[in-house]
C-alpha cells in the first residue's frame, strides 16, 4: 500500500529547537527541492502555462518523496512598472499572484508545503541573471546599459563581482544603487525617475503586499501549505 500522509496546515507547525513540531505532536522531516523551472523568465511561473495543468509535473515530486518546495517569486512579475503606492499590489502583480497561487494549491493538494522565495541572481536578464524590473536598473552617462548577457556563459553568478566591461559595471552600480536606496534611471520619464528613486523601499513594500495579499486567503487565515518566506538573498554592495 502506498505511504499517504495529510499534512494539515503549515500554520499548524511549532518549531521546537530546530526542528518543527506539528498539531499532533510528530516531529516533521521537510524533504525539500528547490521548485523554479522556468521562473526566471516570463511568465515567471515554474511551469509555463500550456493549456491543462500540468499534473503529472506536481505528482511526481510527491512520488519522489517530497514535502516541501522552495518556490520562486519574482519582483519583476509583481511590480513591472515603478508604482506610486509600492504597498498595493498593481493589477499586473494581483493576476501574478493568482497564477503563484494555483501552482500553490497543487502542491499543497499533493501534501507539498511552500516556502516562498523572492529572488533574484545579480538583479537583471541583462547580466545574466534576473528578478529586478527593468526600471530598478540603474542608469546613466557613466553607466550605460551593456549588451545582454550570453546565457551560455558557466561563470554567469560571478559577472558582478569578477567580470569586466560594463556589463560588470553596470551590474555593480544597480545592486549598489538597490542597497543605497537611491536610484537614478535615465531611461525613465522624470515623474518615474522620482517615483523609482527609493528602490529598495519599494521591493520592501511590495514584499509586505505580498505577505498581506496571501495572509487575505481563506478568510484571514492565509493559505495551509505556506510555511515560510525568505526576502532577499544578499547581493553586493558597494
Amino acid at each position: 500500500m502506498a505511504y499517504s500522509y495529510t499534512p494539515g496546515s503549515a500554520r499548524d507547525l511549532e518549531k521546537v529547537g530546530t526542528r518543527f513540531r506539528d498539531a499532533d505532536g510528530r516531529f516533521v522531516t521537510l524533504r525539500g527541492v528547490n521548485f523554479a523551472g522556468s521562473s526566471k523568465a516570463p511568465p515567471f511561473l515554474p511551469l509555463r502555462p500550456k493549456g491543462a495543468v500540468p499534473n503529472a509535473d506536481y505528482d511526481r515530486l510527491a512520488e519522489l518523496g517530497f514535502n516541501v518546495v522552495r518556490l520562486l517569486i519574482i519582483w519583476k512579475a509583481l511590480e513591472p512598472a515603478p508604482q506610486a503606492q509600492p504597498a498595493t499590489l498593481s493589477a499586473e502583480g494581483i493576476r501574478y499572484l493568482e497564477q503563484l497561487r494555483g501552482v500553490v494549491d497543487a502542491l499543497y493538494a499533493r501534501g507539498l508545503f511552500v516556502f516562498l522565495d523572492f529572488h533574484q541572481d545579480i538583479a537583471h536578464e541583462i547580466y545574466g541573471g534576473d528578478g529586478f524590473p527593468d526600471w530598478a536598473l540603474a542608469v546613466d552617462p557613466d553607466h550605460p546599459l551593456p549588451q545582454p548577457a550570453d546565457f551560455k556563459d558557466k561563470q554567469w553568478a560571478t559577472n558582478y563581482a569578477t567580470g569586466i566591461g560594463d556589463r560588470s559595471k553596470s551590474c555593480r552600480h544597480t545592486l549598489a544603487s538597490f542597497w543605497h536606496n537611491k536610484l537614478r534611471n535615465d531611461r525613465l520619464s522624470a515623474n518615474e525617475r522620482e517615483i523609482a528613486r527609493n528602490v529598495r523601499d519599494h521591493f520592501a513594500k511590495t514584499i509586505g503586499a505580498t505577505a498581506r495579499w496571501f495572509q487575505n486567503l481563506n478568510g484571514g487565515r492565509g493559505h495551509p501549505a505556506i510555511y515560510g518566506v525568505r526576502a532577499f538573498q544578499r547581493a553586493a554592495r558597494d
